[in-house]
């Protein structure tokens, strides 16, 4: 009888713990209704990091924001549940070379308002002929997207370019964006707790009734 009644018990931990970590590992808190900041700005390489020129503050699904570097150079800053958007509005072209080793924007969560941040990729990789929104050009999600901590994602320019007329065998207007998906670590819901204490209760009141039995 004392075998069973441990076999069960174990059964039930089991079960809830499962059950528990589903739901945990379903839930993840996105940018929706959250304030981020993305900065532009650049790093010489000389110890001193990154110096913002630019910044604006955004909301998930909320409105796009214009952040302004120069007279010619903007963009519009916009976010939906899980993607940043990166937009090149500017009147005038540019063409990076390398050159300051860093150049471009910081996405941060200096409002403590978002989870730890576990990866970001760039999703607009896929090209369609004649629609904005392809990826910028010279841009390599492979090497120009870093995040070197939880609360940060980096997107590089240094190689990047954009032309409003195309020149030769470069300068499609068409890539104008850096989509940046961002996925964050996963943050348990009211029900996981509810659904732990249920199985907590439950597993005591069995212990309970075995050892009544014994």
């Amino acid at each position: 009888m004392k075998h069973q009644w441990t076999k069960r018990l174990g059964t039930m931990l089991v079960g809830v713990a499962l059950a528990a970590s589903a739901l945990v590992a379903n839930a993840h808190e996105g940018l929706d209704g959250h304030k981020f900041r993305v900065d532009y700005g650049l790093d010489l390489g000389l110890g001193t990091g990154f110096q913002a020129l630019s910044g604006v503050d955004v909301v998930g699904e909320g409105s796009a924001a214009a952040l302004t570097v120069s007279a010619t150079n903007s963009w519009r800053i916009s976010a939906d549940a899980s993607t940043v958007f990166l937009t090149y509005t500017g009147s005038g072209d540019f063409m990076y070379s390398g050159s300051p080793p860093f150049i471009g924007f910081r996405i941060s969560d200096p409002y403590n308002e978002l989870e730890p941040i576990i990866s970001a990729t760039v999703v607009n990789t896929t090209y369609v002929q004649n629609q904005p929104g392809n990826l910028l050009e010279g841009f390599v999600p492979a090497t120009d997207l870093t995040k070197p901590n939880a609360d940060t994602v980096m997107v590089n320019l240094w190689y990047s370019m954009y032309h409003h007329h195309p020149m030769g065998s470069m300068g499609d207007p068409t890539r104008d964006l850096v989509a940046v998906q961002v996925n964050f670590a996963p943050v348990p819901e009211p029900g996981t707790y509810a659904m732990m204490g249920v199985g907590l209760l439950g597993i005591g009141f069995a212990a309970r009734r075995a050892q009544r039995r014994r």
